[in-house]
């Protein structure tokens, strides 16, 4: 199970990983394709969301609070996914194009989802430190009272 779990987070955060190092590599073609959506504001869109997708993409690969990272891809991929994949406002093969683009966000999203919820499990940062902590703990005895005077 520890396999399967740690497999089901490196291909999620594959997705972002690569799209986030592929707005860096490819930064003026990029920028072409959004300014006519986010006009001025783009390249400061534009670094924000590389930020996001790497930054978020290691939170999940390593399972180091995996649900907050979860957390930030959503918040990410819900505007991105309305704003750039708009199917609606396309016709013929380009509309069905975008309408792939849109269910493989929706997808990706119950990926998000499924992390948020049920966490990085056993095979993460998170788990060795908690299991760290705990095993601290153990060896520490109960917490101590403190006397009021």
């Amino acid at each position: 199970m520890n396999f399967i779990e740690l497999l089901s987070r490196i291909l999620l955060a594959t997705v972002f990983a690569f799209s986030g190092a592929s707005k860096l590599l490819y930064w003026e073609e990029t920028l072409q394709f959004i300014s006519p959506v986010l006009g001025q504001a783009a390249p400061l869109l534009l670094g924000g969301a590389a930020a996001i997708e790497i930054v978020g993409s290691l939170m999940i690969l390593l399972g180091a609070r995996a649900k907050w990272g979860a957390v930030l891809l959503m918040f990410y991929l819900l505007p991105v996914t309305f704003l750039f994949h708009d199917f609606w406002n396309y016709q013929g093969v380009d509309r069905q194009m975008q309408l792939i683009h849109w269910m493989k966000n929706l997808a990706i999203m119950g990926g998000l989802i499924r992390v948020f919820y049920h966490g990085a499990g056993r095979a993460s940062l998170d788990a060795y430190l908690r299991q760290r902590r705990d095993a601290n703990s153990r060896l520490e005895g109960p917490p101590r009272l403190r006397r009021v005077s």
